[in-house]
C-alpha cells in the first residue's frame, strides 16, 4: 500500500461506488461500465485492501467493517484531486448531487420553504433530502449518512466545522387563562408541580433545562411526548399543561396559538445554535453553496431570532 505507481485511480471511483451503492450491479450502472467490469475492479481492490469489502448475506451485499472505515477518508481523498486538478469553476446550474439535512421540525416548516426555492432556483438539479435532527446522529456526519445539520451544539468536535447561527434562552409557555398566566412571575414550585408536554423531536433543546433542575433536586412533571413543536403547542393552547421552548420560538409562534410566555423561575442557560459539517467537505465547493445559502437563511429569517 505505501507503492502508488501501480493504483489506478479509477479503481478510487469504483471503490467509492461501491462503498455507497453496497452493489456491483448499482456500481457499475453508476459509472457506465458493465457488471462484469465492475467485478473485475472489486477483485483488484480485494486484493489492494486485503479484504472483501464487500459480502453477500442472504439475497444482499453488504460492506464490511473495513470497507465501512475507508469510506470517510476515500471521500476526502476524492474531493481534494477533484480540487487539485481544477477541471472547471463550480457552475451550481449543472450540479447534479443529493444533500442530506437535518434539522429541527420548527426549521423545517417555518424556515427551510424560502431557502429551498432560493436554492432550486440557482441549482435546479440539485435534490434535498431532509432529515430529523437528533444529537445521536453526529456519527452520520462523520460517516456520510448526513452532509450538514443544524442544530444545538455545546461543544465543537475537532473534524466537525460549524458557524454559529444564534444564541437564545428558554420560557415557559402556557395557553391565555391559565391560572398561572394571571401571576406576575412562575415560582419554582409552579414550575416543577405543572404538568407539562416535552418536545421528542428536533434534538435535545431541554437537556441543560433538567440538568439545572437535577442540581436544585427537583424535576419537571412531564406528562404528554411529542415529536413536533407545533404539536406541542397546539396541545398547550387546548389544556392546562405548560411546555419549555428557546424564547424565539415562543416570539415567533405564541400569538398564533394564542400563548403566553413566562420567564423561568431560575437563570435560563443559553444555548447556541450551528450549522455543523463534517471536515472533509470543508473545502468541496457545491457543499459550500449549498451550506452558505443555508446559513443565510438560517440565520436571515426572523422564525430564528
Amino acid at each position: 500500500m505505501d507503492d502508488l505507481t501501480g493504483i489506478n485511480l479509477n479503481l478510487l471511483l469504483a471503490l467509492q461506488a461501491l462503498l455507497e451503492e453496497s452493489s456491483v450491479t448499482a456500481a457499475a450502472h453508476r459509472l457506465g461500465i458493465t457488471q462484469s467490469a465492475m467485478s473485475r475492479q472489486l477483485a483488484q481492490l480485494r486484493h489492494l485492501f486485503a479484504d472483501p469489502l464487500l459480502v453477500r448475506v442472504g439475497n444482499r451485499q453488504q460492506l464490511t467493517e473495513r470497507a465501512r472505515q475507508l469510506s470517510p477518508a476515500l471521500d476526502s481523498s476524492l474531493n481534494s484531486i477533484r480540487q487539485l486538478l481544477h477541471l472547471a469553476p463550480f457552475d451550481p446550474t449543472q450540479c447534479v448531487r443529493r444533500f442530506h439535512i437535518a434539522v429541527s421540525d420548527y426549521e423545517a416548516h417555518y424556515i427551510l420553504p424560502e431557502a429551498t426555492e432560493q436554492l432550486i432556483q440557482q441549482a435546479p438539479s440539485i435534490e434535498l433530502m431532509i432529515h430529523p435532527w437528533t444529537p445521536d446522529q453526529m456519527p452520520a456526519l462523520r460517516e456520510g449518512g448526513l452532509d450538514m445539520a443544524a442544530c444545538i451544539l455545546d461543544t465543537s468536535p475537532p473534524d466537525i466545522h460549524g458557524r454559529a447561527i444564534d444564541s437564545d434562552y428558554f420560557v415557559c409557555l402556557m395557553r391565555h387563562g391559565h391560572p398561572l398566566a394571571e401571576q406576575s412571575l412562575l415560582t419554582l414550585d409552579d414550575y416543577v408541580n405543572t404538568p407539562q408536554v416535552a418536545i421528542s423531536g428536533g434534538g435535545d433543546k431541554v437537556r441543560q433545562i433538567d440538568s439545572l433542575l437535577n442540581d436544585m433536586k427537583r424535576q419537571r412533571q412531564i406528562q404528554v411526548w411529542v415529536p413536533f413543536i407545533d404539536a406541542a403547542l397546539s396541545l398547550v393552547s387546548a389544556s392546562s399543561l405548560l411546555t419549555t421552548v428557546p424564547r424565539h420560538i415562543a416570539d415567533n409562534l405564541a400569538q398564533q396559538f394564542q400563548l403566553v410566555a413566562k420567564p423561568l423561575p431560575f437563570q435560563s442557560p443559553r444555548i447556541s445554535y450551528y450549522l455543523i459539517w463534517h471536515s472533509r467537505h470543508q473545502h468541496d465547493p457545491a457543499h459550500q453553496f449549498v451550506r452558505d445559502h443555508l446559513f443565510q437563511a438560517l440565520q436571515g429569517s426572523h422564525y430564528s431570532h
